[in-house]
């Protein structure tokens, strides 16, 4: 077995082709500058560090793999920029909230690449946490999954994990960490907060009754009837005041720049720092 393929996180799904590349396991879209503080994790084990966005890559996947999956990182590009709108929206409407109606914004995100999106980066950083993970790494059923050659069945995929009312943040900070089952120390799920309180969760692993709980790091386990599979929108609202503001998804597959250019326009608006 030739070293590319023990490397590639994908070559269990399809044929591997090129040399390993350099994978930004954390799409470099997402930030707007060049450097990065670390606050914790594998990177940042004697204290917080700044480092530059191009230090934060994997050698994980070789080139041709790579390269069939780089449209995801879009997906969560946009799904930022449209949080990244929606803050600033919410700063201008919230203190005239109740006191006039405001045409509703509706920031259209691509609800299954997105959802692919998730299980990338989490296949992708895998290495960084090589320790905490025990040498983890993704079986095929699974990166099928990323790779878009198996479907997302019942009960597995994104999950929302914030409630109506979470509070956007104006920090430009991302949190994620991997996911098992309470009581067991294997990998199922991966969770990504971009700004405040909602999170998504990504499962590539079944879990077998909706009692079943999820643990994140060193929080409280979390059943996944507590969580909303394939939401449909993330509502912001000035305490329960209504602002006509969301970021929606479109879970049919065909979400396209044109069909929603009000997102695609955000790609100009918020650009990623020079390379």
């Amino acid at each position: 077995m030739n070293s590319t393929r023990n490397r590639c996180w994908a070559a269990g799904v399809s044929p591997c082709s090129g040399p390993i590349t350099e994978e930004h396991y954390a799409s470099y879209g997402l930030f707007q500058e060049a450097t990065v503080r670390i606050e914790t994790g594998p990177l940042a084990k004697n204290g917080p560090i700044e480092l530059p966005i191009k230090r934060l890559v994997t050698n994980c996947l070789c080139e041709g793999h790579n390269g069939v999956l780089s449209e995801l990182d879009q997906a969560g590009i946009d799904f930022q920029n449209a949080l990244r709108r929606a803050w600033e929206l919410h700063n201008v409407r919230s203190p005239l909230a109740g006191h006039r109606k405001w045409k509703p914004v509706r920031l259209t995100v691509d609800g299954p690449r997105l959802e692919r999106w998730l299980l990338k980066f989490a296949f992708s950083a895998a290495p960084v946490f090589r320790q905490q993970l025990n040498d983890w790494k993704p079986p095929a059923e699974s990166a099928a999954l990323a790779l878009g050659t198996r479907a997302f069945g019942e009960g597995l995929g994104l999950y929302a994990a914030g409630q109506p009312g979470d509070e956007l943040t104006n920090e430009e900070q991302i949190s994620f960490t991997y996911g098992t089952r309470l009581g067991s120390d294997h990998p199922v799920a991966f969770t990504v907060a971009l700004r405040g309180g909602y999170r998504l969760i990504a499962t590539w692993n079944l879990l077998q009754h909706p009692e079943d709980s999820l643990v994140f790091g060193t929080g409280a386990a979390r059943p996944l009837s507590t969580l909303i599979r394939h939401p449909n929108r993330f509502e912001f609202k000035a305490g329960s005041r209504d602002l006509g503001l969301s970021v929606d998804f479109d879970w049919s597959g065909k979400w396209s720049a044109a069909m929603y250019p009000q997102v695609a326009a955000l790609r100009a608006r918020y650009p990623a720092p020079p390379r």
